[in-house]
């Protein structure tokens, strides 16, 4: 015992002499980080992971750079003469779990918080809309349930947020239409249910990603301005596609897909200044016109209609649509011959401006007719698809695209 005296007063010496040149941690960022580990379940922190080197009783968080002391995942803004502030949590994806302590909210100076891929649960707390300098919130790949909290409106530095795959209900707050710096957000896998509130407000919105959830309504066009990605696949949206998504001229992916949309797919569509891929399958859409682009400086690489229930002849004037190089029309109503501009389109040499078809799925509808004799020439790696389960005349199964035979004669002759 009479040497462990001299001992400490010399251990607190070092701090003080290594506070004169960095400064020690504020208090309250220091409890943050306590209640935040306490918060984690000890049996899922494993020995070498990030929270096992957090002992803030063996050192400061901000202050220590020994390799014995080093508190992973985190980092702080240090200045000479002030208290130290920690500035970003980004935890390794060890499985730990736990609960978001609300202590989370006395990081005034946050600017990232990652926690993803982890086992975390319970609600987000209300105190993270106190994060006003966030930039960067990733919660994905957690088990975070209850609704999502209105205050997150007020994390007004935000540019990303990812809460994917997690267990989330409840609407999605109109609070987020604040978040004018915003550019990416993803809430896809996540079971958000009521219509999609108007989010004209996120200016700096280029990509927004909401699919697997429960959303109703219909799809309107108070979407962010600048939007060039939107992924709504996997919902129960209704109605028809609105005209006024060319009010987005930077939109350059469209999906979806697996929704409940119906009316008929128009030349707007098409007429897109920027779309390159438009995924409309797993819908009730019931009609589709296709504008004659050639000469025209369209987008469009990949188009998927399938899984509907359209009607009628194969628009012959996707063949137009010079950078077109997917097209996935199975599982429809279709009726009638394939158009030989398919044909030649597939055939066609590549160029800047025009792309052969290197997919082509015809599949299950009740095209009749004999295919065009430019097929049967095609070499099988030039283009992936099928034109089976239709009533064609012939299709020789030595054409890939054949394989897989066409339907019994009895349901032809019900369709026509």
């Amino acid at each position: 015992m009479e040497q462990s005296v001299p001992i400490l007063i010399v251990a607190c010496t070092i701090l003080t002499l290594g506070s004169s040149i960095l400064s020690a941690t504020l208090p309250s960022d220091i409890q943050a980080l306590i209640h935040f580990k306490n918060s984690i379940d000890k049996s899922s922190v494993h020995p070498t992971s990030c929270l096992d080197s957090w002992d803030f009783s063996a050192a400061d968080p901000c202050v220590s750079t020994s390799a014995a002391h080093f508190a992973c995942g985190l980092l702080c803004d240090v200045q000479t003469g002030e208290e130290s502030r920690v500035t970003s949590i980004t935890l390794d994806g060890a499985g730990y779990k736990g609960f978001l302590h609300p202590s989370i909210g006395n990081l005034s100076e946050l600017v990232k918080l990652d926690v993803s891929g982890n086992a975390f649960s319970g609600a987000i707390p209300e105190t993270i809309g106190l994060l006003s300098k966030l930039t960067s919130l990733k919660l994905a790949n957690n088990q975070f349930s209850g609704s999502l909290p209105s205050s997150i409106g007020g994390l007004v530095s935000l540019q990303g947020m990812s809460l994917a795959r997690n267990q989330l209900d409840g609407f999605i707050p109109q609070s987020l239409n604040g978040l004018v710096d915003l550019r990416s957000m993803d809430l896809s896998h996540n079971s958000f249910s009521g219509v999609i509130p108007p989010f004209r407000g996120m200016r700096s919105m280029h990509s927004l990603d909401a699919s697997y959830n429960k959303l109703t309504g219909e799809l309107h066009a108070e979407l962010p301005p600048l939007l060039s990605l939107l992924i709504l696949r996997g919902n129960m949206l209704n109605g028809s596609l609105p005209a006024k998504l060319n009010s987005l001229p930077r939109l350059s992916v469209l999906d979806v897909a697996s929704n409940k949309l119906s009316g008929s797919v128009g030349s707007t569509l098409f007429g897109h200044p920027s779309l390159q891929q438009v995924n409309l399958s797993n819908n009730n859409f019931g009609a589709l016109s296709v504008p004659n682009l050639a000469g025209v400086n369209a987008q469009m690489v990949a188009f998927d209609i399938s899984f509907n229930r359209i009607n009628g002849s194969l628009p012959a004037n996707f063949a137009s649509i010079g950078s077109l190089a997917a097209l996935y029309l199975s599982h429809n109503q279709f009726q009638g011959p394939i158009p030989a501009d398919y044909g030649r389109k597939t055939a066609m040499e590549g160029s800047e401006n025009m792309r052969p078809l290197y997919r082509l799925y015809l599949e299950s509808n009740y095209l009749s007719g004999d295919i065009p004799a430019v097929f049967l020439g095609i070499s099988p790696g030039k283009i992936i698809g099928s034109f089976a389960d239709n009533c064609l005349n012939e299709c020789p199964a030595r054409v890939t695209l054949c394989q897989g035979g066409q339907r019994p004669p009895s349901e032809c002759r019900t369709a026509y």
